[in-house]
C-alpha cells in the first residue's frame, strides 16, 4: 500500500442476527487490483544491511533470512560477527566485537563504492568504529554502524530526517557534535569535523568514551597497529591486520 492509502473495513456478517461470541485471529488485506507500490525510501539495499539486518530497523520484517554459516538467502552474501574481548560491568560491557560482511569486502566488486576497509581489513567493521559522514553540499549525514550497515539522514530546515521510515533513529546537531539515537535505547555522539565516534550511552546512562578508555592507533592504510590500555601501556600489533577472512591472526597481550 502506498503512503496515504485508504482502507475500509466491513465486518458485516451474513449470519442471522443473534447472540454470538466473535473473535478475530487476524485481519488479511487482499488487493482488488493494481500493482504493489515501492516502499517509501526505496527497498532495503546492500548498504542498508550488508549482513542482512540493521540495528536501526523498526519491527518491519526487513531482516533477511540466513542459512548455513550464515549466508543471506536473499543476496547470497556471507556475514559473521565475533567478540574478541568482553569485560562485564554496570551498564554496557566494554566489548570489542568485529563483524565481517562479504557484501562490502571487495572494492572492485558490484558494491565497490560502499566497500569497507576497516581496522581488521576489507569487509570488517567493529563496535567502536561507528562514523558520521557529512555531505558538504546537501548536508546529508550518513551513519555507518558497528556491523557496516548505514542509516542516512536528509537535512531540511535544520531538521534531520531518516531517508526511510524503516529506520527507528534520530539525529541532531549541537555545535560540533552530532547526537544519533537508535531505537530509543542507545545514544552515540560524533565529532562533526572528523566523523569519529566520541561516546556511546546506553539507556541506563552508562557512558563509554573511547578517548578515555582503550586507545586505538592506525597505520597509513587505516589498519589497526597499536592498542594502548587506559594506564597508557601500548601493545604494538605485528604488521597490518589481514585483509581476507580466510587468513586471520589474533594476538592477545597480558
Amino acid at each position: 500500500m502506498q503512503n496515504g492509502g485508504t482502507v475500509s473495513l466491513d465486518n458485516t456478517s451474513n449470519m442471522t442476527a443473534g447472540a454470538y461470541d466473535v473473535a478475530y485471529d487476524g485481519v488479511a488485506f487482499i488487493p482488488m487490483g493494481g500493482t504493489p507500490g515501492t516502499p517509501i525510501g526505496g527497498p532495503p539495499g546492500v548498504q542498508d544491511a550488508p549482513k542482512g539486518s540493521n540495528p536501526a530497523f523498526v519491527n518491519c520484517g526487513c531482516v533477511q533470512r540466513t542459512a548455513g554459516d550464515p549466508v543471506s538467502t536473499q543476496t547470497g552474501y556471507f556475514g559473521e560477527s565475533a567478540t574478541d574481548l568482553a569485560t562485564p560491568g554496570l551498564g554496557s560491557p566494554l566489548n570489542v566485537t568485529r563483524s565481517y560482511a562479504s557484501a562490502i569486502a571487495d572494492p572492485a566488486g558490484p558494491n565497490g563504492s560502499g566497500a569497507a576497509n576497516g581496522p581488521f581489513g576489507w569487509g570488517w567493521t567493529y563496535n567502536y568504529g561507528l562514523t558520521a559522514a557529512t555531505d558538504g553540499t546537501t548536508g546529508k549525514v550518513t551513519i555507518t554502524q558497528e556491523d557496516g550497515s548505514k542509516v542516512a539522514f536528509t537535512l531540511a530546515g535544520g531538521v534531520y530526517t531518516p531517508t526511510a521510515p524503516r529506520f527507528d533513529a534520530t539525529l541532531s546537531k549541537a555545535g560540533t557534535t552530532y547526537t544519533y539515537t537508535r531505537r530509543g535505547t542507545a545514544v552515540f555522539t560524533f565529532d562533526t569535523a572528523t566523523g569519529r565516534l566520541s561516546s556511546e550511552t546506553d539507556l541506563a546512562g552508562t557512558v563509554a568514551t573511547p578517548a578515555y578508555a582503550t586507545n586505538l592507533a592506525y597505520d597509513g592504510s587505516g589498519h589497526l597497529s597499536t592498542v594502548t590500555d587506559p594506564p597508557g601501556v601500548p601493545t604494538p600489533l605485528p604488521g597490518p591486520a589481514p585483509t581476507s577472512p580466510a587468513s586471520k591472526t589474533r594476538q592477545t597481550a597480558r
